[in-house]
């Protein structure tokens, strides 16, 4: 019980500078940048507008549960779960053709000017 109360009184210790000693302000600009970039097809799926999501829900579903499964048990000194390995495909596709002899304007890289 002491050493699980030492690991709690250590985490507190350690997150007590992000939770009170800051007041946080969370903004999007530069995602909401990014985003006016897609095209509209793509802007759809990804729906990167942060206004909508519920925090609350955030830290309690998908935050926290992360926290205990793969952060408290390395700060115990014990193993993590590890599940299987997923396949992943970045494939791009190929650009879809322009008029005839038409070049394709290039895309800004990020922190370039325009």
């Amino acid at each position: 019980a002491e050493r699980r109360l030492a690991a709690l009184e250590d985490l507190v210790r350690r997150f007590r500078p992000f939770v009170l000693d800051h007041e946080a302000v969370f903004e999007a600009r530069a995602l909401d940048a990014l985003a006016a970039e897609l095209p509209p097809a793509e802007r759809a799926p990804f729906d990167p507008d942060v206004r909508g999501l519920d925090w609350r829900a955030y830290w309690l579903e998908a935050h926290v549960p992360g926290l205990r499964r793969w952060v408290w048990p390395l700060l115990e000194g014990a193993r993590v779960e590890r599940g299987p390995v997923r396949p992943v495909s970045l494939a791009v596709p190929p650009p879809s053709p322009g008029p005839a002899g038409a070049a394709r304007p290039a895309r800004a890289e990020a922190g370039a000017a325009p």
